[in-house]
């Protein structure tokens, strides 16, 4: 025979059980939404990252480019500067 100490002891117990059950339950509902925002930021941070990083690399050739014309047109008018001009 079990005595009634020991049977409200397990009541007692399996209440916290149920309650820690519940409390898990409920913070495994509310992460997802959580993860999915931080998901989506990263997708679109790293889209972003990955679109600037492009883009920079177009610049630095455009622009390196613009700089090898520039040489070679002034390269081009002292030479043809230089030839134009007469001898002492």
């Amino acid at each position: 025979m079990l005595s009634w100490a020991d049977i409200e002891v397990r009541q007692l117990e399996h209440e916290q059980r149920v309650q820690r059950v519940e409390q898990s339950d409920w913070m495994r509902i509310e992460q997802p939404p959580v993860i999915n925002v931080d998901r989506w930021q990263w997708r679109m941070m790293s889209k972003l990252g990955g679109w600037l990083v492009e883009t920079g690399c177009r610049l630095q050739t455009r622009v390196e480019r613009a700089r090898q014309v520039v040489h070679t047109s002034q390269m081009a008018m002292e030479a043809n500067s230089n030839s134009t001009q007469p001898c002492p």
